[in-house]
C-alpha cells in the first residue's frame, strides 16, 4: 500500500524524473517544478511553482508529509551564489 505524501521539488529534471518510478512504489507523489512535468503518472499530482519564492513554496508544499528537495541550478559551471535568483541563499 502506498503511504505518505512526498513532494519532489525539481521533479521535471533529470534526477527527479529518474527517481519517481522507484518512489511511487512507497509514496504518493506530489511533483513541484518551475517547468511542467510532461510525463505525469495518473497517481501523481503536480504544482508549478518556483521554490525561490516563499509564497510559491508554501502553496506547493501545503499538506505534504516530507520533501525531497532536488530543485536547483543544473549548471555546474555557474556559481549558485553569484545571482540571488539562482538558488536559495545559505542560512
Amino acid at each position: 500500500m502506498v503511504g505518505k505524501l512526498l513532494a519532489i521539488t525539481g521533479a521535471a529534471g533529470r534526477i527527479g524524473s529518474a527517481v519517481r518510478p522507484f518512489l511511487r512504489e512507497r509514496y504518493r507523489l506530489h511533483l513541484v517544478d518551475v517547468r511542467p512535468v510532461v510525463d505525469l503518472d495518473a497517481a501523481e499530482t503536480f504544482t508549478q511553482a518556483d521554490m525561490r519564492d516563499a509564497s510559491d513554496a508554501q502553496r506547493a508544499l501545503r499538506g505534504v508529509d516530507a520533501v525531497l528537495h532536488l530543485a536547483g541550478e543544473p549548471s555546474p559551471a555557474k556559481n549558485p551564489f553569484s545571482d540571488s535568483k539562482s538558488s536559495v541563499p545559505p542560512s
